[in-house]
């Protein structure tokens, strides 16, 4: 009995051999159990299994899997920071759908050693030289590291047969990303090349570094129409400077048009200067609509094509008043009724009183209307004592429904041109038991 006893106490003291048993026991290691969320019909599996889906878009990586590899890395890097890789294998093996999960975040956060570990350790009923059923298709291992620039990650998947898949997503994603130093490995080891999204791409997100490379390694992918245009809208002086240098195609109106919309002001200036294609009215128009006085001012004293009412009206519905000043004193186009309509609407009270004081295109019940249904006691009130356009039932109906009792007392009381029973109804239905209380007084 004691030489028994003395056999299973060995037994249990030898964690080798407990490992063995416990291989063929059921149930999870505790500190697995953190992971059972992403089984195979978790939403987080599912989407990584529908490659075909995700690569519609270059931008769903960020939408629909970046995401994914957060939440991975909210649950591993812990678990990680306890074990290191000692338990990965058999974390693995115990839970066979996490193998794709600690596939995929290796590679995107560039941990080469948990990868080495799984690469040279593949699944039971795969031998070394085959290549893993979860390597297929979906997810490309080397695309992964591309896009989150993890380069000692790419090299060594590229040395290793069995997980060398890519695609042209791996160079279109880190030239997106500047990544510079992954699009040079790519180019230089690999044989997918890249889409014309990359130089695209490049272009877009100012990557100048990365645009210079895949001209001069990579002309015969071209360069899209589309780069010249998007490098300017995005403010990249850089890169069109270089595009110009460089004679590329593909500038046109829009250029200018885009670069003044986003305030972008030494881009419309290198535009002017050096370009031929010019602008349109929508140049100064959006400039004006987002607030940007510099580019409108620099258009109106270098540019002929001018502007068109969509200039004021843009400028006061964000309430912009130094543009709507400089519009109003310096152009000719003035504005359209419907801007002082929309400075009620945004509660832009200092452009709606510059507008009745120094324009006269006036306004609509629109104005009043749109005020009262925001609760906009002060531009409600100089309206009515200012203006002649007066409201419409609706005043007193949607601020009931909205809650505002400041302003419907003040419409209740003052005008006539809302049906008290009408608005009770509306407060009801919001349960605005206050307004109600009031408008029912009044009857």
């Amino acid at each position: 009995m004691t030489r028994t006893c003395d056999l299973g106490d060995a037994v249990l003291r030898n964690m080798e051999l407990l490992g063995g048993i416990f291989e063929f026991q059921d149930g999870l290691y505790e500190d697995a159990l953190g992971f059972q969320h992403l089984h195979t019909a978790s939403d987080e599996y599912k989407t990584l299994t529908r490659y075909h889906l995700i690569r519609e878009s270059h931008t769903h990586y960020d939408t629909s899997l970046v995401p994914i590899f957060e939440h991975l890395d909210e649950v591993l890097s812990p678990w990680y920071a306890v074990h290191g890789s000692s338990r990965v294998l058999r974390l693995v093996q115990s839970m066979e759908y996490m193998r794709l999960m600690v596939l995929v975040h290796a590679a995107y956060f560039g941990l080469t050693d948990v990868m080495s570990l799984l690469l040279h350790h593949p699944p039971s009923h795969q031998s070394k030289g085959s290549t893993s059923s979860s390597c297929q298709g979906f997810p490309h291992l080397i695309d992964l590291a591309a896009l989150n620039g993890q380069l000692r990650m790419l090299e060594l998947l590229h040395s290793n047969p069995t997980n060398s898949t890519a695609t042209t997503d791996a160079m279109d994603l880190a030239a997106r990303k500047g990544h510079v130093s992954v699009v040079r490995f790519l180019h230089f080891h690999r044989s997918e090349g890249c889409s014309h999204f990359a130089m695209l791409h490049a272009a877009t997100n100012g990557h100048l570094n990365v645009v210079q490379f895949l001209y001069q390694f990579r002309h015969h992918d071209g360069v899209p129409a589309a780069a010249f245009v998007s490098a300017a809208a995005n403010g990249h002086l850089e890169v069109v400077r270089f595009f110009h240098t460089n004679d590329v195609h593909g500038c046109t109106t829009r250029a200018m048009d885009l670069a003044a919309r986003g305030g972008h002001l030494e881009v419309v200036q290198f535009l002017h200067h050096h370009r031929r294609e010019g602008c349109t009215t929508t140049a100064m128009d959006l400039a004006a609509k987002n607030g940007h006085l510099e580019v409108v001012q620099f258009l109106h004293r270098h540019r002929q094509e001018g502007c068109t009412t969509l200039a004021m009206d843009g400028a006061v519905s964000n309430g912009h008043l130094d543009v709507v000043r400089f519009l109003h004193h310096r152009r000719v186009e003035g504005c359209t009724k419907y801007a002082m309509d929309n400075a009620a609407e945004h509660g832009h009270f200092n452009v709606l009183r510059f507008l009745h004081d120094h324009r006269n295109e006036g306004c609509t019940t629109s104005a009043m209307d749109r005020a009262a249904s925001y609760g906009r006691l002060e531009i409600v009130q100089f309206l009515h004592d200012h203006r002649a356009e007066g409201c419409t039932p609706r005043a007193l109906e949607i601020a009931a429904r909205n809650g505002h009792l400041e302003v419907v007392t003040f419409l209740a009381t003052r005008r006539h041109e809302g049906d008290i029973q009408s608005a009770i109804r509306h407060a009801k239905q919001n349960h605005h038991g206050g307004i109600v209380a009031f408008l029912e007084a009044l009857n």
